[in-house]
């Protein structure tokens, strides 16, 4: 049996419809899944097998549909940011939501009426548990479906998610969110059921997470970039973060190369092959505008000077590949020119695309070369506004027909 670990993030928790996308599609099944906050409600979703619901979930919240509260408090919790220029306004609406007691969760309640079927869910044949805070005994409770009482399964997917200014009761009782207590459920699935391998989805939100590293048998998904605020509701960021929690995904589970982008594996000769394939004439161009001792054999100097500058430059640990630092820079350069992720590329189809784009080819400061050259400044600190521009021209010598 499969187990499924779902941490929580609020809005974040987009993510996690994404990997879980992938997962059906390698027909991955789960006999258990434990969340926490937004991962509850995301596992309640999987567990109901309601994926597209809960596409449709996301894309529909809004501060209305979530909470009941004045226009001005609802125009800010809509906000991306809080800036200095609205510190008037944020108090203000701070002021109103504790003069009320809090924000009500109502209308959120009442949205999540419409989806959770509670029979379905009980009959799914799937274990599904979550993490919550009993706020007035102070203690932390994992529990079971089968544990919930009848009809009060929505009321135990609001306490695992209720922050502190949430107002009112769930089901007579106060709770707190239960990322407070594990944000992220392993160990509560682990000593409760018998699984052969568990999946996890991290969201890297704000929570406490206990250390995991003692389990052998997780299956780690992770975001391979920023996934923006717990409560952001920027519908291009949701579905932005579907997309990014489905293309980590499949790169893991099809075994693709890239972090960033989704690349068909390659072995590393092919990268090597790239390499050593170059003429002279590359060579020496490289070689001019790096600095590199021209009294020294222009393939050592590729490989002994030039290549691991590049790799100092992409901050790649001493025993990256020819892979990795070809792929490092490949897919650098595709995301300052904004080159799509969301799609499976071969390699050399990305390389085709990028050497369209409009890469600074002539670009090479000969004065921040020779100060590294001769020790005066460190690579590392210098070159993070420059190091676009001469990774572009770089690669474009290296790839060029």
């Amino acid at each position: 049996m499969y187990g499924l670990v779902l941490e929580g993030g609020g809005t974040r928790g987009a993510y996690q419809v994404g990997v879980y996308k992938a997962l059906m599609e390698k027909n991955i099944e789960f006999g258990v899944i434990t969340g926490t906050s937004a991962g509850g409600l995301n596992g309640a979703f999987f567990a109901m097998r309601k994926y597209n619901d809960l596409v449709e979930l996301y894309n529909r919240l809004t501060p209305e549909l979530m909470f009941e509260a004045d226009d001005d408090v609802i125009e800010l919790l809509s906000k991306e940011k809080f800036y200095d220029t609205e510190l008037l306004n944020l108090i203000n609406a701070a002021k109103k939501v504790l003069d009320s007691k809090g924000l009500d969760i109502t209308p959120f309640k009442n949205v999540l009426k419409e989806y959770v079927d509670e029979d379905v869910l009980r009959n799914s044949g799937i274990r599904f548990g979550v993490v919550t805070i009993d706020l007035d005994k102070l203690e932390p409770i994992e529990i079971y479906l089968e544990d919930m009482e009848e009809g009060h399964v929505v009321d135990y997917l609001i306490a695992t998610s209720s922050l502190p200014i949430f107002k009112g009761k769930v089901n007579g009782k106060r709770f707190l969110d239960g990322g407070f207590y594990d944000n992220l459920p392993i160990k509560m699935l682990i000593k409760d059921n018998e699984v052969e391998k568990v999946y996890v989805i991290r969201l890297y939100a704000e929570g406490v997470v206990h250390d995991y590293s003692k389990y052998d048998n997780l299956v780690l998904f992770e975001p391979s970039e920023d996934l923006g605020g717990l409560l952001s509701l920027n519908k291009e960021m949701i579905n932005k973060n579907i997309n990014m929690g489905y293309y980590d995904a499949i790169r893991k589970l099809e075994g693709h190369d890239g972090k960033l982008y989704t690349i068909r594996n390659k072995e590393e000769k092919y990268f090597l092959d790239i390499l050593t394939s170059m003429s002279d004439k590359k060579i020496d161009m490289l070689a001019d505008v790096l600095l590199v001792d021209s009294g020294m054999d222009k393939r050592r100097a590729l490989f002994e000077e030039i290549i691991p500058l590049v790799a100092k430059m992409l901050k790649l640990k001493k025993q990256a590949g020819y892979k990795d630092i070809f792929i490092a820079m490949l897919e650098r350069i595709a995301h300052v020119h904004k080159v799509d992720k969301y799609r499976v590329y071969d390699i050399e189809e990305l390389v085709k695309i990028v050497r369209k784009q409009d890469l600074r080819k002539d670009y090479f400061d000969k004065n921040i070369w020779e100060a590294i050259k001769l020790g005066t400044i460190r690579i590392i600190n210098v070159l993070d506004s420059e190091t676009d521009k001469i990774l572009e021209a770089i690669f474009s010598v290296i790839v060029e027909e």
